[in-house]
C-alpha cells in the first residue's frame, strides 16, 4: 500500500490525502486536506515541505486545483 500512496484511512481521520503525482524515483509532490484546508506538499526521503497553501474546500468562489497550481509554478518563476 505505502508503495502505490494509498494508505488506509478511517472516515473519521484528521488528515486525507486529496492526491499527488510522481515527480522522479523518490519525490512526489501530494495534496492533503486537514480540517478543510488543502496544502500542496513536496515529499522526499527524509522531508516533507509545504510548498503552497490552496484555498479552503469549503470557501465558495475557490479556484479550482489546476488553476491555483498553474499560478504557484508562474509565482515561483
Amino acid at each position: 500500500m505505502k508503495r502505490y500512496g494509498q494508505l488506509p484511512s478511517g472516515s473519521k481521520g484528521l488528515v486525507r490525502v486529496v492526491g499527488g503525482a510522481s515527480l522522479g524515483p523518490r519525490e512526489r509532490v501530494v495534496v492533503v486536506e486537514v480540517e478543510g484546508v488543502r496544502l500542496l506538499l513536496g515529499v522526499a526521503p527524509g522531508r516533507v515541505e509545504r510548498l503552497h497553501l490552496l484555498s479552503s474546500s469549503g470557501e465558495k468562489g475557490g479556484q479550482p486545483f489546476e488553476k491555483e497550481l498553474s499560478q504557484a509554478v508562474e509565482e515561483q518563476s
